[in-house]
């Protein structure tokens, strides 16, 4: 008896230093994989680039650019989200987009929840954001441009795009209306509605289009109202160094290294 108590006794204690010597390596490996998992989640969720300037997180980098605002492309194009439209840069020919329905118009059926997102986030704050105009078709743009010549009298070129040339047709712009303001005015630029975008828009990847100081560059008057797609990285790009669409492109998409516009161009209509 006593010496099986005594074998009991032995292999408890051979227990307990293997337990003891195994321990600390245990703890190590735990400690271990949590710093590997603390260090994946960092690397995931960084949002400012070698500048110091916040660039979108990994997520919102896949909709529309990399941490450090370039935009992530597929075999070298264009990312959809940052198609460059206007007079030097027409609509492609083959362009197409599959749209979806939003009160007030329809849209890129891509930035459809997004745009949605926004919407009803800006209502949570208290702020009316109501769409005015979104998608245009060439033809419809085609029928402005010819009803606004035979009204005007004047060049046509200073109150509507011509046909091809509109953001409209990309489906990635809507022009906002908000409380009190029922048409597309400066005024916009005085509400609620305006302070909430410029402080948030690029959150869900939107811009200021035709931004004021930016005339000369965008070829087109200031727009507060003209708000664009472009994903998130980029827009929050774009806005922590101040630009418009056409300095960025130039800058940062080969297809529109020429997207400035030459030095003393027109500043053309609204659009």
């Amino acid at each position: 008896m006593n010496r099986h108590l005594q074998q009991v006794k032995a292999y408890a204690a051979q227990n307990e230093r293997a337990r003891r010597s195994a321990g600390p390596r245990s703890w190590g490996f735990v400690l271990i994989a949590i710093f590997v998992v603390f260090l994946g989640k960092g690397i995931g969720s960084m949002q400012t680039d070698i500048k110091g300037h916040t660039a979108g997180t990994a997520a919102g980098s896949a909709a529309g650019g990399g941490l450090d605002g370039s935009p992530v492309t597929e075999n070298g194009g264009t990312p959809w989200s940052l198609i460059l439209v206007n007079e030097q840069y027409p609509l492609p020919t083959d362009f197409s987009v599959v749209l979806a329905n939003v009160s007030g118009g329809r849209v890129d059926s891509r930035i459809e929840e997004t745009l949605q997102s926004m919407i009803a986030d800006a209502k949570a704050d208290g702020i009316s954001l109501r769409i005015c105009s979104s998608y245009r078709s060439v033809s419809y743009q085609k029928r402005l441009y010819e009803a606004q010549q035979k009204k005007s009298g004047t060049p046509v070129y200073d109150y509507v795009q011509p046909p091809g040339a509109s953001e409209h047709h990309t489906g990635l712009a809507v022009d906002l209306l908000a409380a009190g303001v029922n048409s597309l005015t400066p005024a916009f630029a005085k509400t609620a509605a305006y302070k909430w975008l410029c402080a948030h828009a690029d959150q869900y990847g939107f811009i200021e289009r035709y931004p004021q100081g930016k005339q000369a560059m965008t070829g087109i008057e200031w727009e507060p109202w003209h708000f664009r797609y472009v994903g998130v990285a980029c827009a929050q790009y774009i806005k922590a160094f101040g630009m418009c669409l056409e300095e960025y492109a130039a800058e940062q998409l080969p297809a529109y290294a020429n997207a400035l516009p030459k030095e003393g161009m027109p500043v053309g209509p609204i659009d």
